[in-house]
């Protein structure tokens, strides 16, 4: 009985170890982290403070995505993080994950750019694999990848400025992929 007592207590610790990991990682300390853009690397958007998120496991997806993050998991996602960016008072915000293969990232980019595409239209953006962007209601919703890497930038705001911040930041996601993939 002690024994199991203790292996419940050291699965807990580590349990409990593995979300602070979730919450003290920094972008510069993570492969993935390091795709995303740093302060003003995007003109004029800077890092909105204590915004980043990392999620080294499948499981860990559940900090990220508040319900429904098995549909993540089951298109095959092992790992992403999150970081929020402002200039001024528009906003973005952007989802970086990783996939087992570049099979499956590049399937589940299909999926989401057929989703926004088909009903709202697309806008096709230049960088590497596959960039598009669409406005879907009050935002612009961009999906990029390259290799087994995918980015979804969300843009508050469908403005023209909005758009062109959107492809800016696909633009540089796939530049910074390529450095860290």
């Amino acid at each position: 009985m002690r024994e199991k007592l203790g292996l419940g207590l050291a699965v807990v610790a580590a349990m409990a170890l593995g979300a602070a990991a979730v919450i003290a990682a920094s972008p510069g300390e993570t492969k993935l982290g390091k795709c995303l853009p740093t302060n003003n690397e995007v003109a004029g958007w800077t890092i909105i403070a204590n915004t980043y998120k990392y999620c080294p496991t499948p499981n860990s997806l559940s900090e990220l995505y508040d319900g429904g993050f098995e549909v993540y998991v089951e298109a095959g996602i092992i790992k992403a993080a999150s970081q929020g960016y402002k200039r001024g008072s528009k906003k973005i915000i952007v989802y970086i994950h990783e996939f087992k293969t570049a099979t499956q990232c590049k399937s589940y980019w299909s999926k989401e750019v057929k989703r926004y595409g088909e009903r709202y239209g697309k806008t096709t953006v230049t960088a590497r694999d596959g960039a598009a962007y669409s406005k879907v209601g009050p935002q612009v919703i961009g999906n990029i990848y390259r290799g087994k890497v995918h980015a979804k930038v969300v843009a508050l705001g469908t403005d023209k400025g909005q758009q062109e911040a959107t492809a800016a930041f696909m633009k540089k996601i796939s530049e910074r992929i390529g450095k860290n993939y």
